[in-house]
């Protein structure tokens, strides 16, 4: 989970200098004005911000901030014949419900969906070949994650055969 922690310090007549910033009991620490945060896993994390104003001063900034866990996307994708649904499943793992899903059939068709929904839902592809489906699962805390999965449409056969003319009683060849 990237995180980027912006600067909020604002100090009157004054510029800010220096920036010290001390993340998870300092753990992580910082002299950059945005430090970018990588945090391994999720739950409560206390960030601190001293800022030092070119006259000196210093005022210092505590907060709690939250970092939820990622849902885990799983798609599963039936083959199909052409004409007929591909069906898609979401075996997704979620820590909370999941807020939408954003589908790419790799047919230059995307859309989202929203909750209530059942799945598996269907797509019809309109010939036959190997389809790069991407789908983007969203939860309610906003995290994302993508799965992709190669949607396989199956060309129809062409049934065709000859005979020869007979009569009743006559015996013929198919071929």
């Amino acid at each position: 989970n990237l995180s980027t922690i912006n600067d909020s310090a604002n100090f009157q007549g004054a510029s800010i200098n220096g920036y010290m910033w001390s993340i998870d009991s300092g753990r992580i620490t910082s002299l950059s004005p945005n430090p970018s945060v990588v945090f391994d896993s999720s739950g409560t994390y206390e960030v601190v911000l001293i800022s030092t104003s070119d006259r000196d001063c210093q005022d210092t900034l505590v907060r709690t901030i939250t970092i939820w866990d990622r849902p885990t996307a799983i798609v599963e994708v039936d083959s199909a014949c052409l004409g007929t649904p591909t069906f898609i499943d979401d075996q997704s793992q979620y820590v909370v419900s999941p807020s939408r899903w954003d589908f790419r059939f790799g047919d230059n068709n995307d859309t989202t969906l929203r909750p209530p929904l059942s799945f598996p839902i269907d797509y019809t592809y309109g010939q036959p070949g190997t389809y790069g489906l991407t789908m983007i699962v969203t939860d309610a805390n906003g995290c994302t994650d993508t799965a992709e999965h190669d949607a396989i449409v199956l060309d129809l056969p062409q049934p065709a055969f000859t005979t020869s003319e007979i009569c009743s009683e006559d015996s013929t060849l198919f071929i």
